[in-house]
């Protein structure tokens, strides 16, 4: 498996991987698919100091995580939310484990301070 980051020629992958989530969990929040469009808005917000990453195996997409700003106000700028989801043929092999691990160092290197996500119920027992 390789951890790197992610890149535009992904998110149809990443797409693919987030309306799987919206279709069979309530952990993204949202009611509709979104469509690739959508998806190239949500990934030009990130950068640097909030990544999104990807899992492959094979040269396929298994899984991403990101860290995104939590809240506008100069208070929370060390704040973020970390997002992973992982494909459904791909869960229960420690894929978001890794994920979260090298997020979390990412998350470090350019001090963020908390760590915030929201576990939806579902996921507080899934074995990623």
């Amino acid at each position: 498996m390789i951890i790197r980051d992610a890149f535009e020629t992904d998110l149809r992958d990443i797409l693919k991987i987030y309306n799987q989530a919206i279709a069979n969990t309530t952990a993204t929040f949202d009611l509709e698919e979104e469509t690739l469009e959508q998806r190239k808005e949500w990934f030009s917000h990130y950068d640097k100091k909030h990544p999104v990453i990807v899992a492959c195996i094979d040269n396929q997409v298994t899984g991403y995580c990101s860290l995104s700003q939590y809240r506008s106000k100069a208070a929370y700028n060390k704040t973020v939310e970390l997002s992973v989801y992982i494909d459904e043929n791909f869960r229960g092999k420690g894929i978001a484990k890794k994920l979260m691990t090298e997020i979390i160092k990412r998350a470090d290197q350019v001090e963020h301070h908390v760590i915030i996500s929201g576990i939806t119920k579902g996921n507080d027992v899934c074995k990623y």
